[in-house]
């Protein structure tokens, strides 16, 4: 899997699983681990999990398994993104966004055992619909792939 357009060489790459072992992920960071910090979004959804995520506009991310099954999804953010859970275990992935061919993501950086900055507070929930999917766009992985 090759990076989105205009990635810049992948400095660290790390991989992760989640807590059965069904699914795992490798995500190519191109900055230091510690200049990464996890954002805490405000939705009600992400709050009842206790949801972070981390994401790289010019590194690469890519979910694992041997069953397509594996990897559930649920559709939340105004409708437009769908959260992954591992279908096993439960435990929430990251979530993705898809715009005709292109596909967005968000890791849980509780699925790497690597420490990152601290975790600051995001407010997607105050976004309009389109200010939500520019910001993703702008700030998430891009050309995330499942294999």
């Amino acid at each position: 899997h090759s990076p989105g357009p205009g990635a810049m060489s992948t400095k660290q790459t790390l991989k992760g699983h989640c807590h059965c072992g069904s699914v795992s992920v490798t995500a190519g960071f191109t900055r230091d681990l510690t200049d990464y910090a996890p954002r805490a979004c405000d939705c009600d959804f992400c709050q009842m999990h206790n949801a972070a995520y981390l994401s790289d506009p010019d590194g690469s991310l890519t979910f694992h398994t041997d069953d397509s099954s594996s990897i559930r999804r649920y559709r939340q953010g105004a409708e437009l993104a769908d959260m992954l859970f591992c279908g096993h275990c439960g435990v929430l992935l990251g979530a993705q966004y898809k715009e005709s061919e292109s596909v967005f993501g968000v890791v849980n950086p509780r699925l790497f055992s690597q420490a990152f900055g601290e975790t600051q507070p995001a407010s997607p929930k105050q976004l309009a619909p389109r200010d939500k999917t520019n910001r993703w766009k702008r700030l998430w992985f891009s050309g995330v792939a499942f294999e």
